[in-house]
């Protein structure tokens, strides 16, 4: 029993010493396709979501990488509209020294840890992906185990977790060079909410696949995902800059997810009048072709 113990705190501390597998954020052709549903007592809304590298950009001196996402929401019928689907859109930044990567949610000035590769077996687990509300499996998480994970002939640390009671936490594991496999920025969510890594690709190469679907290596980011509005905070309008020519189904709703306005932009007609609305913080939402493209927090004045 000693020489067993002995030979898995040896492996632990090789697989620990390895070089750290950053994720490229530097490749603008990154995307990570995930699959999901929620349910609720009346319906069940399924899901796709592929999310992308969108640029770097500076914030209070320290330069992050945007990630945008779009996707397709298959709704059954009888669904209503109050299930929220849309992940957290946020900007992030590696610190490949420490083997820690940090997001800081968009509209939040204070950056959460993502990632936190650095962490050993029996750690406690500190992710923003980790949220007590929505998981039956309880947290405080705990690091189980790491094991390698050949992606492309290279090895990569893999993470899984325990819950409080020494279960299995199901569906999740942190991957370097990948993110976690509930998708790089949707939380962990299990039973009535689920959300899971199908594929990562970079030009044309696949670098991660859960196996489950076919992935696709050529992803053509719409010309839509580039779309920015201004002012902000606003008063009595808003101004959609880089629509295109095709119309483009904008909607605004308020902190808890009610659509109040609900109107077709195009690049000759792009203002959005907001002087009725009180004053608060609002989400302007942009849709394609029932394609989510992209969402964006604004305060009217």
């Amino acid at each position: 029993m000693k020489k067993i113990t002995l030979l898995f705190c040896l492996l632990s501390k090789i697989l620990c010493a390895q070089n750290y597998i950053p994720i490229p954020l530097d490749n603008p052709t990154l995307t990570w396709t995930s699959e999901g549903y929620v349910s609720d007592a009346t319906c069940v809304v399924y899901y796709e979501y592929i999310q992308f590298v969108d640029g770097d950009t500076l914030i209070n001196g320290v330069t992050y990488t945007k990630i945008g996402n779009y996707g397709l929401n298959q709704i059954t019928p009888n669904c209503g509209t109050s299930l929220n689907v849309m992940p957290i859109e946020a900007f992030i930044r590696q610190d490949t020294v420490n083997r820690i990567i940090y997001a800081l949610e968009n509209g939040s000035t204070t950056e959460s840890i993502l990632i936190d590769f650095s962490q050993n077996i029996g750690d406690t687990v500190n992710s923003i992906l980790i949220n007590s509300l929505h998981v039956a499996q309880q947290p405080p998480y705990f690091v189980a185990n790491i094991d390698s994970m050949i992606i492309n002939g290279i090895p990569h640390r893999r993470f899984w977790f325990n819950d409080i009671n020494g279960q299995i936490v199901y569906g999740l594991n942190f991957i370097e060079g990948v993110g976690a496999t509930c998708s790089i920025l949707y939380p962990y969510l299990d039973f009535e909410r689920r959300m899971t890594l199908k594929c990562m690709t970079a030009d044309t190469t696949l670098i991660y696949s859960d196996g489950t679907i076919t992935c696709i290596t050529s992803v053509t980011q719409p010309v839509w995902k580039s779309i920015t509005f201004y002012p902000n905070p606003a008063t009595n309008k808003l101004h959609l800059i880089n629509l295109p020519k095709v119309p483009v189904t904008v909607s605004i709703s308020d902190v808890s997810g009610r659509i109040l306005k609900q109107l077709l932009l195009s690049k000759n007609n792009d203002e959005i009048e907001i002087s009725d609305l009180k004053s608060g913080i609002y989400i302007l939402h942009w849709y394609g072709d029932e394609v989510i493209v992209s969402s964006g927090r604004f305060i009217k004045m």
